[in-house]
């Protein structure tokens, strides 16, 4: 190798270079250079030659071959010398874009000593970005996920090119992510090669990595419910993929539904109760799907009704209060009395058919308003009543309160009131703590049977619930009390 030739020249030939075209000055015999790029492994493949084609006399000859970068750096890359004809051959990386130069500096032996000829050398342009290769993962229907490798992805948008598959579509989504300027991730979704295999590609600019051969695969049976919770009365489609269907049923707490045998893929509709749906198929195992219903937000409340003072023995239809004694009551239960008395009217609402939860009955809301909805409107009472005696001063029981050391009418009717309707410790309060604890109308939400009148009785034992909590009975504070048989003051 003739060191001593080449610094001298470079200065020469960096200035008579022209991009992409072979130059050769070689006086006395023949000398080339030559390169191509490979975009898809990233290298520069070459030769430079230096030869005595004529063979005139046998010389000796000697050829040094360097590239040179972009940036005017030169590489070595190999030495030849032999009788009439040298060729050095390389492969060379390129690390950065732009025109490299690959240069033959050619010698002969004359008596002995070497001798320069001159230089050849030819310009190749390297082009980024630039994809080495593709890590193909084991396809598998849905998703996959592997890596390229290469250089210049950063300021590049890469992308698929998939064939194949008889020209059918087998790619659900891909996308393509830019992790740093050497690697990229591809995601791809594959919905299933029925026919032939499939080929996928990553390109990049001008460049492209070699074709992944995908192979055929059935896509799997599948089962999807969407959405798969879903708030009550809401609708839910299951889908089932790969199969043929051959028939729907659903199954939840006490119920069980049969659907349709007509080989449909799909069964939907609205939902009032959580459970599963299971699709039998042709030649597999049944598929099932999990569906949760939650309760629908903010369903009314039934209210606690208002407290009415009433005429003695007060009757609202076949419910009553008691007749208190006109006069002469015994004991203070003879001096006042209240009753929740509970009532509704409501017309429970069906599924419709064709779908999960069909024919089933529900509560849809308090006030109804939506097609073939149900409505539960609240009509309970809380009457109440003291004895008649207590306004009547011409009684013998409201005359022989009169005493001062009787704690007087006054007095009674508001510890008869209190005992009754008082905002704590009375049969009111206690009625109005049991609807807050278990509420007919928030329990009503979640009502679902088989049939209209079960609805009904559900709700039914809500309310009667509320009622027996108002009517434990509790002392009141003592009071002085001149109950028949009337006395003196002791």
């Amino acid at each position: 190798m003739r060191k001593n030739f080449f610094f001298a020249l470079s200065a020469v030939v960096a200035a008579l270079f022209l991009p992409c075209a072979a130059h050769a000055q070689c006086e006395n015999f023949n000398c080339e250079s030559w390169g191509v790029y490979n975009p898809n492994t990233n290298t520069i493949s070459g030769y430079s030659l230096y030869s005595d084609y004529e063979y005139t006399q046998g010389w000796y000859l000697e050829v040094d071959s360097y590239v040179s970068d972009p940036n005017g750096n030169y590489y070595w890359v190999g030495s030849d010398d032999e009788n009439d004809e040298v060729e050095v051959d390389f492969s060379y990386v390129p690390g950065m874009e732009g025109v490299y130069t690959i240069l033959g500096y050619s010698y002969y032996n004359v008596e002995g000593s070497w001798a320069y000829d001159g230089a050849s050398y030819y310009g190749v342009g390297v082009e980024y970005p630039v994809i080495t290769s593709c890590t193909a993962p084991s396809w598998v229907i849905g998703s996959n996920s592997f890596t390229c490798s290469g250089s210049g992805f950063s300021d590049t948008s890469p992308s698929l090119f998939y064939s194949g598959n008889d020209g059918n579509n087998f790619i659900q989504s891909d996308s393509v992510t830019v992790n740093s300027d050497s690697q990229i991730t591809v995601n791809v979704i594959l919905t299933g090669v029925i026919y032939s295999v499939g080929w996928i590609t990553v390109d990049a600019g001008s460049s492209s990595s070699p074709p992944m051969e995908v192979p055929e695969m059935e896509p799997a049976a599948a089962m999807s419910c969407s959405p798969s919770t879903v708030t009550r009365t809401n609708t839910v489609t299951c889908t089932v993929t790969g199969a043929t269907v051959t028939g729907w049923s659903f199954s939840g707490g006490k119920f069980s539904v049969a659907g349709p045998t007509d080989g449909s893929t799909a069964w939907g509709g609205p939902m009032v109760v959580s459970g599963t749906v299971t699709a039998t198929i042709s030649g597999g195992n049944p598929l099932s799907a999990s569906i949760t219903v939650n309760p629908r937000p903010n369903f009314p409340a039934v209210p606690m009704p208002s407290a009415a003072h009433v005429s003695n023995g007060y009757q609202f239809y076949n419910r009553k209060l008691p007749t208190l004694p006109l006069d002469n009551a015994p004991t203070t239960h003879g001096l006042g009395a209240s009753f929740y008395i509970p009532d509704f009217t409501e017309t429970p609402g069906q599924v419709p058919n064709g779908g999960p939860n069909q024919g089933l009955y529900f509560v849809d809301t308090n006030t109804g308003s939506s097609s073939g909805a149900s409505t539960l409107t609240d009509i309970s009472q809380y009457p109440w009543e003291y004895s008649p005696a207590l306004d009547n001063p011409g009684s013998a029981f409201y005359q022989a309160q009169s005493a001062t050391c009787w704690a007087g009418v006054t007095a009674i009717i508001a510890s008869v009131t209190a005992h009754e309707v008082g905002a704590s410790q009375s049969h009111y309060s206690e009625t109005q703590a049991a609807l807050a604890a278990n509420n007919p109308g928030t329990f009503a939400e979640g009502v679902v049977e088989l049939d209209a009148s079960t609805v009904n009785i559900d709700i039914v034992d809500v309310y009667s619930a509320a009622q027996a909590a108002g009517r434990q009975e509790f002392v009141s504070p003592p009071i002085a009390i001149n109950f028949y048989p009337y006395q003196l003051c002791p």
